[in-house]
């Protein structure tokens, strides 16, 4: 909830269910990544994830990359060094 002089935004979201399997065999702090995306309810590219989380590059993109493999976010680009590729949820 936020509320300036001129306006209110509500944002509301849903709790994701991952199967506890799944949770277990992801890092430590990749489900905060998959918060971050969720609550930013948008593409981003891994720098701005990165900065976000307050995280050091290469966690983030372990981190990234065991969430796409578990198939709850996906990975958008032409190449791996693609500077306007996004990762989305799934």
């Amino acid at each position: 909830y936020e509320q300036t002089a001129s306006s209110v935004r509500l944002v509301l979201s849903h709790a994701r269910r991952i199967p506890d399997e799944t949770q277990a065999a992801l890092p430590t702090g990749a489900i905060r990544l998959l918060d971050a995306l969720q609550l930013e309810s948008r593409p981003m590219s891994t720098g701005q994830i990165t900065e976000l989380s307050g995280l050091a590059r290469t966690t983030v993109i372990r981190h990234l990359n065991a969430l796409k493999e578990h198939g709850l976010v996906e990975w958008t680009g032409d190449s791996p060094k693609d500077p306007h590729a996004r990762w989305s949820l799934q």
